[in-house]
């Protein structure tokens, strides 16, 4: 999959998911010191570099296309993060760390709205065959609230499908409707 960068730009701007990990991760160095991390982050989730002078080693799993290893690799060498971190390439339940097990995952797994690019199956994957017994997951849980709005944001993107330039096109709104808007 193909890394769009107004998408890691997204991410990236998401200042309270970013705020949030920054505090987790910096508010408890004593769980990081020493300790090897597995970052999930098909390169949108930058959040590994946020520990890097804290553990052992850090594997950053990435899943995107490899036209985007340049993008990684120069966040990571212009860092100074090319000691740190071993960029693992490839899909997450196919990949062979060269570690048996990691103390800690770090992964933005929830994707967006916890529907859009939702990882939680491949943590789970993940989970299963790397982590240790004892080891930790960042985060560890979430919470979906939901707020009822009104705008003309439904309107442009259900009733567009009324009539799309003369051609009565409603019968598409049964699978837009499916769809988180």
């Amino acid at each position: 999959e193909a890394l769009h960068l107004d998408q890691l730009e997204d991410v990236l701007r998401d200042r309270v998911v970013c705020e949030r990990y920054i505090q987790a991760i910096r508010g408890c160095p004593f769980l990081f010191e020493g300790k090897t991390v597995a970052a999930l982050t098909a390169a949108v989730d930058f959040s590994p570099y946020f520990v890097v002078k804290r553990e052992r080693d850090i594997f950053d799993i990435d899943e995107h296309d490899p036209d985007n290893e340049q993008i990684v690799d120069s966040v990571i060498r212009d860092n100074g993060y090319q000691d740190r971190v071993t960029v693992v390439r490839g899909l997450i339940e196919e990949t062979v760390l060269p570690v048996e097990k990691v103390d800690i995952i770090v992964s933005m797994w929830q994707g967006y709205c916890l529907f859009y690019e939702n990882k939680l199956e491949k943590l789970v994957w993940f989970r299963e065959k790397y982590l240790t017994p004892e080891g930790l997951m960042f985060p560890d849980r979430a919470t979906f609230k939901l707020a009822l709005i009104e705008d003309d944001y439904y309107d442009r993107k259900i009733n567009f499908w009324d009539e799309v330039y003369g051609v009565n096109m409603s019968c598409i709104k049964e699978w837009v409707l499916t769809e988180p808007i």
